[in-house]
């Protein structure tokens, strides 16, 4: 998306790369805990509501249609869960989109390998079919990892005969595990090196090969699925495998929007406009899809 990036986004960016190398050494256990320390301001009237039948939690705004859903898959390469960076965001999206979202605790590597998280997030959508929650009402979103799990999840649940949800949006989606795209191997992203995401994707492929259709989607048969939201950010290691994953949506006969942010990195739309004016944008950008579906 060609604008000039804010003046904030450049300092964060820059203090960011500073601190790199530190996540860059943390082990699991340590970045899992990092995660959670601090958290973002949620919009006012907030609620979150534990599920009970589910690890999920319901996050409403009050402003919200009940019965038009959001299924968020978090990020944190399939072995972090950082609510208190997520929240914010979702809450934000509820916002804007004036849709409630169910916040899906799937299962993580390396104690639950794959499928854990595809069988938790396929379970979760049935969950809501049985609510019952027409699919049609069901916008699937994520992350990072969330992101290549939403496209693994539309694969399944097609392959499954079950209805598909009506779109999905994808934030700087992980959806190649092998990581062999030329932007993979870039070493601008100011969070992630490609050691980093390449070891996580490890963790939860297991001693399933890296390049399996529903671990790495940019590879499985996207024919039939809904349209799709992708954002990413130009100076990310993903950029590469999100252009890709759109192109090869499109050679499939599916309808994909891709919005490159300039100057921008991995799912910079955690942080709150007041860090990344620009998250404003790509919040107000996947508003709009969803309303649209």
């Amino acid at each position: 998306m060609q604008r000039p990036l804010s003046l904030r986004a450049r300092l964060f960016r820059r203090l960011l790369g500073l601190m790199r190398s530190h996540f860059d050494a943390l082990s699991i256990e340590e970045s899992r805990q990092s995660g959670n320390l601090t958290g973002f301001p949620l919009p006012a009237g907030t609620r979150i509501q534990n599920v009970d039948d589910i690890s999920a939690q319901w996050i409403d705004v009050g402003t919200t249609t009940p019965d038009h859903i959001i299924l968020y898959l978090h990020g944190g390469g399939y072995v972090q869960n950082t609510p208190k960076a997520h929240h914010p965001l979702i809450a934000r999206i509820c916002v804007a989109s004036h849709r409630r979202a169910l916040y899906l605790d799937y299962r993580l590597a390396p104690e639950h390998v794959f499928p854990a998280a595809l069988d938790d997030t396929i379970a979760a959508y049935q969950w809501l079919l049985s609510r019952p929650i027409p699919a049609s009402n069901i916008v699937l979103a994520g992350d990072s990892a969330g992101g290549g799990l939403a496209v693994a999840a539309m694969v399944k649940i097609r392959d499954s005969g079950l209805p598909l949800p009506s779109a999905a949006v994808l934030l700087s989606p992980f959806c190649d595990l092998t990581l062999s795209s030329p932007g993979a191997r870039s070493d601008a992203d100011p969070i992630y090196t490609r050691g980093t995401l390449f070891r996580a994707g490890q963790l939860y492929a297991g001693s399933t090969p890296l390049d399996h259709p529903l671990l790495s989607p940019i590879n499985a048969d996207l024919r039939q699925l809904p349209p799709m939201l992708i954002q990413a950010g130009e100076v990310e290691l993903l950029r590469d495998d999100a252009l890709i994953l759109a192109d090869r949506i499109r050679a499939a006969g599916g309808q994909v929007t891709v919005s490159i942010y300039d100057g921008l990195w991995h799912v910079w739309q955690v942080y709150p406009p007041f860090i990344v004016p620009e998250s404003r944008l790509a919040v107000e950008e996947i508003a709009a899809f969803m309303r649209a579906y």
